[in-house]
């Protein structure tokens, strides 16, 4: 699954350099995975328009999700 996950990260990010390219990554509670993945993708393409939003959205990051970026 990882491997998916990270093929389409790249597809996606090769295909901003090329179009005007925004993505919304979307999750329920926008704490955790859905801005770790805004962050990688801002990080593989600076031409891309990338957002973050929940469902549900938490009142704050989730503290695990910022350890395991900064170990990245």
């Amino acid at each position: 699954m990882k491997k998916l996950v990270l093929s389409f990260v790249f597809f996606i990010a090769a295909a901003g350099a090329e179009t005007n390219t925004s993505i919304l990554v979307l999750c329920t509670g926008n704490s955790a995975r859905s801005q770790m993945t805004e962050g990688f993708l801002r990080l593989l393409d600076s031409t891309l328009q990338v957002f973050s939003a929940g469902t549900n959205p938490g009142p704050r990051m989730n503290p695990f999700a910022i350890q395991a970026r900064k170990e990245i």
